[in-house]
């Protein structure tokens, strides 16, 4: 997730949080996978701590993006927040905090609908750029065309008078 939004919003992502982000996943995984799971389960915690310090810097970096004006950070803030709050009822869910759990597929989906929306609106937005660079390079291909048959005119009248002048000195 810190990868796809630094691609997203990479002015706003640190690339060390990215970092430390993928290597405590990773470490993370590898004991969950090589070690029991008695062993492991006195990680679930500081891992479950760990992931909402994150979810909340995402959300920091989302809502500076949005500060920043940059183009599609309401959608994409829009959608995470609904699955951070996803994220955070889960963990409560697991710590037996809270009893509504097995929410995150849910806004893990809608965050999903969201960037599908960021997407459209970003190819929607080239589409129009490129029309307007169209347009833009039409009207500067109109201009060139009208300076060289300017240009084309004044050499012949050029021509013309370089032609009078010599016939004049003979």
């Amino acid at each position: 997730f810190a990868i796809f939004t630094r691609s997203i919003f990479p002015n706003e992502v640190q690339q060390l949080v990215v970092k430390l982000t993928i290597g405590v996943g990773v470490i993370s995984g590898l004991i969950a996978v090589f070690l029991s799971s008695r062993i492991s389960s006195y990680l679930d915690l500081p891992y479950q701590i760990f992931i909402i310090l994150a979810a909340l810097y995402a959300l920091f970096v989302l809502v500076q993006a949005l500060r920043n004006r940059r183009d599609g950070a309401a959608i994409f803030l829009a959608g995470y927040v609904i699955f951070f709050m996803a994220i955070v009822n889960e963990i409560l869910y697991f710590n037996q905090i809270v009893e509504v759990g097995n929410v995150v597929p849910f806004g893990f989906q809608i965050f999903i609908f969201s960037q599908a929306i960021l997407l459209s609106y970003r190819f929607s937005k080239s589409f129009h750029d490129v029309e307007n660079l169209t347009i833009r390079l039409r009207n500067k291909s109109e201009e060139l065309n009208n300076s060289n048959v300017t240009l084309a005119q004044l050499n012949e009248d050029l021509e013309l008078k370089v032609a009078e002048r010599t016939d004049d000195l003979n």
